[in-house]
C-alpha cells in the first residue's frame, strides 16, 4: 500500500490577540485533515508576541478542531519571541 505525499506546513492565522479560528482557518485544517489518516503524526506550533498563555491556547485550538476531523498524534509547542499571530502545523510523518 503505497503512503500518501506528505502535506506541506499549513499557517492559519489569528486576529489580533485572540484565539478564535475564522472561517477560512476551519476550511484549512479541514483540508489538511482530509491528506492525513491515522498513522499520520504532525507537529503545532502556536505563536503569539510576548504572551505565552495565548501562544499555547493557539496551540490547543488547532489541535483540537483538526482532531474533530482526524485523530493524529500530535505534538505541540509556542513561541513567545515573535510578531506571528498564528500557528502552524507540520506534518511530521504519514504512516
Amino acid at each position: 500500500v503505497a503512503v500518501p505525499p506528505r502535506p506541506g506546513r499549513v499557517l492559519v492565522r489569528f486576529v489580533g490577540r485572540r484565539a478564535a479560528l475564522s472561517g477560512l482557518a476551519h476550511r484549512q485544517l479541514l483540508s489538511l485533515a482530509r491528506q492525513l489518516s491515522s498513522y499520520s503524526t504532525v507537529f503545532i506550533v502556536g505563536y503569539a508576541a510576548g504572551n505565552r498563555a495565548l501562544a499555547r491556547l493557539r496551540a490547543i485550538v488547532v489541535l483540537h478542531v483538526l482532531r474533530t476531523y482526524v485523530h493524529v498524534k500530535v505534538r505541540y509547542t509556542w513561541r513567545t519571541r515573535t510578531r506571528l499571530a498564528a500557528a502552524t502545523v507540520t506534518t511530521r510523518s504519514q504512516g
